[in-house]
Order: structure tokens, then sequence, then C-alpha cells
């Protein structure tokens, strides 16, 4: 997950700095939140779905970035 984070962390940065923190923040939530529906569909048969799950848990990088300290 943090590999996959950091990878996205420098470009969601330059897309923050254009759109603003707001509107990127938006579109992580949602597609965290999306990643627990991946989640939820997964089961010993169908295990790809965690992969999805993961790619978009990764987005919770934008959070990261964008949220104030």
């Amino acid at each position: 997950m943090r590999i996959g984070q950091w990878g996205v962390s420098p470009w969601i940065g330059r897309l923050a700095d254009r759109l603003g923190n707001r509107p990127v923040m938006i579109v992580s939530q949602l597609l965290v939140a999306a990643g627990l529906l991946f989640f939820a569909l997964a089961t010993p048969q169908h295990w790809a779905w965690l992969i999805g799950a993961w790619v978009l848990w990764v987005a919770y990088a934008g959070l990261n970035v964008c949220l104030p300290i």
C-alpha cells in the first residue's frame, strides 16, 4: 500500500496545486469508499476483487497529501 501511495503522491500533489485540495479530497474519498465495495465482493473463489480494492485504496494518498495538518 505504501509503495502504491508513494508512486501516486507526487502526481496527486501536482493535481492538488492545479485544482485545489477540496476536489482532490472529494474524488479520493469516493475512490477509497468504492474500495469497500470491492472488498465486500471478495470471496475465496473470487479473490481478484481484493486487487481492485487495493488499487482503489491507494487513492487514500490523495487524503494524505491534501488534508491540512
